[in-house]
């Protein structure tokens, strides 16, 4: 397997986790506003995003797996580095999602609370 094209979908995969982020960091100003109007178009946003990156780690498992043995190990150490950053970005995204839950659940129970006729 080339690993110009692994470069390649190791790159396009960094580059939809920052997407991933900024929407993220969007859905967090929506809700320190209490503002759910959008918050279902930001979440179909990134479930593309998501559906993708999933494809990608598909295809990029597949080519690993039968990656040419006579690729440098400067080749492979950048390799390493880049799909180190995108892990490193993933576990930012799952912090930030657990936030925005909790957020979200703080704000659901404040609604209920507001509409409970007792």
């Amino acid at each position: 397997m080339s690993s110009t094209l692994i470069f390649t979908a190791l790159e396009r995969e960094r580059e939809l986790l920052q997407n991933i982020i900024c929407l993220s960091e969007e859905q967090h100003l929506m809700l320190a506003e209490e503002d759910l109007g959008g918050f279902d178009t930001l979440l179909d946003r990134r479930a593309d995003l998501t559906r993708e990156i999933s494809e990608i780690e598909e295809i990029l498992m597949e080519w690993i797996s039968s990656i040419d043995t006579s690729i440098s190990p400067d080749i492979l150490a950048r390799m390493r580095a880049i799909n180190e950053e995108v892990i490193r970005m993933a576990d930012h995204v799952v912090k930030m999602d657990k936030r925005s839950q909790t957020i979200l659940n703080l704000i659901l129970i404040g609604l209920r609370r507001s509409t409970d006729p007792s």
